[in-house]
């Protein structure tokens, strides 16, 4: 299966509309959204921008219900209200409000996730920041996601790979 990946959006609207057009041409069966759908640098105090940015995302939550959505750290700064860079109180209550907005269009069984499979795929934002749980477990996708998904004090991710820090 051909999935379209949309990588973190950082209130680029455009970018939905990029992804509708390539899978209006169909490139791809699924899309998997990495989010980070708010802050860009320097922006924070533009509000239409934030709002502009979730209504593209709530109008291709709508067109494409199967998108997998996957939780970013600034997405998840504005829930648990901790600072991110790029993170704008300004615009904090929009953010909150869009987020549930979005929620509320996603099918029941497809909510926002740290984690999504498709196939034998795993998909997220960023790097588990506990790969050895993954080869161990006797179920890694089931498993680790379902536990992952329960996470809430710290994110699954981390800035560090395999291979040594990012």
């Amino acid at each position: 299966m051909k999935v379209l990946v949309i990588p973190d959006i950082h209130l680029k609207p455009f970018m939905f509309k990029q992804a509708a057009e390539l899978m209006e041409r169909g490139i791809a069966q699924r899309v998997v959204c990495l989010m980070d759908i708010p802050d860009d640098w320097d922006k924070q105090f533009n509000i239409l921008f934030y709002e502009e940015t979730y209504e593209e995302a709530i109008r291709f939550a709508k067109k494409y219900p199967d998108t997998a959505w996957c939780y970013g750290n600034h997405d998840l700064s504005y829930v648990w209200r901790e600072l991110e860079t790029g993170y704008s109180t300004m615009a904090a209550y929009t953010v909150q409000k869009k987020l549930l907005d979005l929620k509320e269009v996603l099918p029941e069984n497809n909510p926002i996730k740290y984690v999504h499979r498709i196939d034998n795929v795993l998909f997220s934002h960023a790097g588990s920041a506990q790969p050895h749980r993954l080869r161990r477990a006797r179920h890694p996708f089931e498993s680790d996601s379902q536990r992952l998904q329960m996470r809430r004090s710290s994110p699954p991710w981390c800035g560090e790979s395999p291979d040594g820090p990012v």
